[in-house]
């Protein structure tokens, strides 16, 4: 990533600004307001760590010093899929995302686990079903317990009766396969949802354990 210059800038507003000057002098730019400016510019540094340690010249930087531009990383991917790096580098990059967010080092907080939950199921049913707009930056936590029942509820609902119309030949082809993964079908992207569903699940039963044992300490 010698042959481009990244800046990263944290306004007084809250705001921030990604620009990326390439070797030719063409630039590319996008600035983020509210809390996508602060999440951002954690995570486009977490990325230039993660792909200049790990040497992924087709990382997320790397596409953009070919000449991708920041609009590009999104619906209706002009650019088609991303290349097998650049997708070992955002699964390394949302890893560490979590952690992050997560707080501290260790054990996530129910709060976090119950966002992460609503996170990816509202991602698969908007790629998979809707305009497939929505990104990490644009699901809230709802903010108390009685409203992440209600919401992890309409998802499951949502999600009972988008696969009551879905066939057999649903499930063999990857026309509705476009998150988390591209190129496999649909049939893979329902099981890696009762992967993840019973995964945090049991996270979060080990966080009330957790939780109970400090209360009773």
């Amino acid at each position: 990533m010698n042959d481009l210059l990244i800046r990263i800038k944290k306004k007084s507003d809250g705001s921030a600004a990604l620009s990326c000057l390439r070797a030719d002098g063409s630039v590319t730019w996008q600035r983020q307001k509210g809390q996508q400016g602060r999440f951002f510019p954690l995570h486009d540094l977490t990325h230039y760590a993660v792909e200049t340690v790990l040497g992924h010249t087709r990382g997320f930087y790397g596409l953009v010093a070919e000449g991708w531009d920041l609009t590009d990383f999104g619906s209706p991917w002009p650019r088609g899929p991303l290349p097998p790096e650049a997708l070992v580098s955002e699964f390394i990059v949302g890893f560490l995302d979590r952690e992050r967010g997560a707080g501290v080092v260790g054990p996530p907080s129910i709060a976090w686990l119950t966002w992460h939950l609503g996170f990816w199921w509202s991602m698969v049913l908007d790629h998979s079903f809707g305009d497939g707009a929505l990104s990490r930056e644009n699901v809230m936590w709802p903010g108390n317990a009685d409203a992440v029942r209600a919401w992890l509820g309409q998802l499951q609902r949502q999600w009972r009766a988008v696969l009551e119309q879905v066939t057999d030949d649903d499930l063999r082809s990857a026309q509705r396969t476009r998150w988390p993964f591209q190129d496999r079908p649909f049939g893979d992207v329902i099981a890696w949802v009762n992967v993840e569903l019973t995964k945090n699940a049991a996270e979060i039963g080990y966080a009330r354990f957790l939780y109970a044992v400090s209360a009773a300490a």
